[in-house]
């Protein structure tokens, strides 16, 4: 069975039992403050790994769950460990699942066991920190977005503006028309609004931008990459049960070390 969870979900287009830690070694690529614990999956009683990082405060605090990229695992490095600058420099709990490694294996790949150990990781946290409940964030580029999608709706789709059109009321999709001609061209067409400028991306100017209630799609000049600051600073004015918040004014100038910068693959 698949406990079902409230997450807030970010796409690069976010059971409780005693804790069960593995030596204290430092995890290359990741600030000495990350640690590798192990927690029991509720799915086949198996003990899987993760990175975690706990706040220094008493109070109840955020938890960012970062998710790795098709090809990694828990330990992948680059610009996953950007997640957990955040959240050192935020004082947030942080945690990154292994969801059964890279996605080249049937457990790996979008499987109920992936779905679970994502969702036991998070309460593992949930019941030994205090971890603000109202305020945890998923977050994942590539693979991770497709992990994304699975904890949000059980619905894999692989594209951004393919998968918007699957969330959102009929009235508000994109025309399948424009969609393709999007693709074909890279270039926005003449039937598509252009986005209004967005600071938090920086150099890489958004070009277009939709919303629908409580979802949004952004295409961005880029690569195969996430915006850490934009997707970080988003997802930190977000509340459980309430309407998202769009308006994200205030920035965190996130600071990062050496690769910390760059997404995996």
């Amino acid at each position: 069975m698949i406990h079902k969870f409230k997450f807030i979900p970010l796409l690069s287009l976010v059971i409780w039992i005693p804790m069960i830690a593995s030596a204290a070694e430092l995890v290359k690529g990741w600030p000495e403050q990350v640690k590798t614990v192990k927690y029991p999956a509720s799915i086949d009683k198996s003990e899987q790994p993760m990175l975690a990082l706990t706040a220094k405060s008493k109070e109840k605090r955020p938890l960012l769950v970062g998710l790795h990229t098709w090809s990694g695992g828990y330990e992948q490095a680059g610009g996953e460990a950007t997640y957990a600058r955040w959240c050192m420099e935020n004082d947030w709990h942080f945690i990154h699942p292994h969801f059964r490694g890279p996605n080249w294996t049937p457990d790996a790949c979008g499987s109920d066991k992936v779905v679970q150990d994502i969702v036991d990781a998070v309460k593992y946290m949930s019941q030994h920190h205090n971890v603000d409940t109202n305020r945890i964030y998923l977050v994942g580029v590539s693979g991770g977005g497709y992990a994304a999608l699975l904890l949000a709706a059980r619905a894999p789709f692989t594209h951004s503006l393919y998968a918007y059109n699957q969330i959102v009321p009929e009235r508000d999709r994109i025309d399948q028309k424009l969609i393709e001609e999007f693709y074909q061209t890279q270039t926005l067409p003449a039937g598509l609004d252009k986005a209004d400028p967005d600071p938090l991306y920086g150099k890489k100017h958004v070009v277009f931008q939709k919303v629908s209630q409580n979802s949004r799609v952004t295409i961005f000049n880029g690569k195969h990459e996430i915006i850490h600051t934009a997707a970080l600073n988003w997802l930190s004015q977000q509340r459980k049960n309430k309407p998202a918040n769009w308006n994200v004014t205030a920035e965190h100038a996130l600071k990062t070390n050496g690769n910390e910068g760059k997404s995996g693959k």
